[in-house]
């Protein structure tokens, strides 16, 4: 963050460089918005940008809307999220951005087209949300259901950006958790059971990214949860096969095979495995005639 004065008006610019802000009126008191919080905004464009509902997420334009910080699910609700958070309470603020009406980057050379975003931003006021070290163990699994059943939802519709975070931030609800005296007990098991899942959704969203080494990543630590779970296996099979780690992958699927042994899924990856395995063993008989050749 850096902040200066450039014709009376205090200029503020984000860390990341995404935008700039010049303060018209200043806010009152010292705190300011954090994720979670309920705030009144009035956001006017200052051009014409073609935005769609989906674009703008849980924000409105041209007039006052409630809106949470970190539920827009979308580019530019990240964007107006990120100066809403830098203002206080009665702040009115002119921005000039880095992003175009979709939300992506625009280049230093294109700031001053039509392209970059710019617009007027006033908080009109705010309510601040419990940080998650203050919550009782029901309530970071209420917040944790939430954020995953909101990155399923994401997910479905091919959203897998936007998928990712939600089930990042559910996990960030779960760490440290505290519920219950008993590894027995049902809010212990509700939090081990959406460890599990989140996880497990995580390596679905980098299978489709082609992230192999995550999906590996994530599957691990869905199986330090519940080590029989057959899709955390499968899935890390899979990932060690398209990193041609063979006898990894094939350890999973046989693992994923002793639990359910007819699963057609692991059937059909295990022979995979063994014709990508024989393909293997015969170019390294080319390459080393006369060699005893790897395992796998």
């Amino acid at each position: 963050m850096s902040t200066h004065s450039v014709a009376g008006l205090e200029t503020w610019e984000s860390e990341d460089k995404s935008f700039s802000k010049h303060i018209f009126k200043q806010g009152t008191g010292d705190l300011t918005p954090n994720d979670g919080a309920i705030c009144i905004v009035n956001i006017t464009l200052l051009g014409e940008y073609d935005i769609n509902e989906e674009q703008l997420g849980n924000y409105c334009i041209d007039k006052e809307c409630e809106v949470t910080i970190g539920e827009g699910d979308s580019l530019l609700s990240e964007l107006f999220d990120k100066v809403v958070v830098s203002m206080k309470e009665g702040e009115t603020c002119y921005v000039k951005s880095k992003v175009d009406a979709t939300g992506k980057h625009v280049d230093d050379f294109e700031l001053n087209s039509k392209s970059a975003l710019k617009f007027n931003v006033q908080l009109v006021s705010f309510s601040r949300s419990a940080n998650i070290a203050e919550l009782e163990a029901d309530e970071k699994l209420e917040r944790a259901q939430n954020n995953k059943n909101k990155g399923t939802e994401l997910f479905r519709v091919n959203r897998i950006p936007f998928a990712v975070k939600r089930y990042t931030r559910a996990l960030q609800c779960l760490e440290d958790f505290g519920g219950g005296d008993s590894d027995l007990s049902d809010v212990r098991k509700h939090w081990h059971d959406l460890m599990c899942h989140c996880h497990l959704n995580l390596a679905a969203c980098h299978i489709k990214s082609h992230n192999h080494k995550a999906v590996i990543d994530h599957c691990t630590e869905a199986l330090k949860i519940d080590a029989r779970n057959v899709k955390g296996l499968f899935r890390r099979g899979q990932a060690h096969l398209k990193l041609h780690h063979y006898a990894e992958a094939r350890t999973d699927l046989n693992a994923a095979l002793e639990v359910e042994p007819n699963n057609k899924a692991v059937l059909n990856e295990l022979r995979n495995t063994d014709i990508l395995l024989r393909k293997e063993k015969e170019l390294y008989q080319k390459m080393f005639p006369g060699q005893k050749v790897p395992t796998g």
